[in-house]
């Protein structure tokens, strides 16, 4: 977070010119930063998946609901969610994950938040 503000101006001191490429710079580094976001999650639900196939338990799924929600504060619900789109985008759709990477695009396509998370088979 530190280099983000020290990298973005005080925006009073910019003119509109200005302020248009730093909004531009932003959206392309948040495409970035939500795309780490969403491999980093879905890469602990699948450790948390392999680690309870190991021990031949049936909780891997929740652990990392749980440890996702406990980590970004948010319910089960949007944690379950998350590990979602993250999975989703590292297994059916990595030109989408590497336009976010490269900071291309934020926006999923419709839709992606409806899948469904290929181990779970719901």
């Amino acid at each position: 977070m530190q280099v983000v503000r020290e990298a973005v101006p005080a925006v009073a001191s910019l003119a509109p010119a200005g302020l248009i490429d730093t909004m531009a710079e932003l959206h392309r580094v948040e495409s970035v930063v939500v795309e780490r976001k969403l491999a980093v999650i879905a890469e602990l639900a699948e450790y948390r998946l392999c680690e309870a196939a190991r021990e031949e338990i049936d909780c891997g799924a929740e652990v990392a609901e749980a440890e996702v929600g406990a980590a970004l504060t948010v319910g089960r619900g949007e944690a379950g969610r998350l590990i979602e789109l993250g999975t989703v985008l590292a297994h059916r759709l990595p030109r989408v994950r590497a336009a976010m990477a490269a900071g291309l695009s934020r926006r999923l396509p419709g839709g992606v938040d409806r899948l469904r998370h290929p181990h779970r088979g719901r």
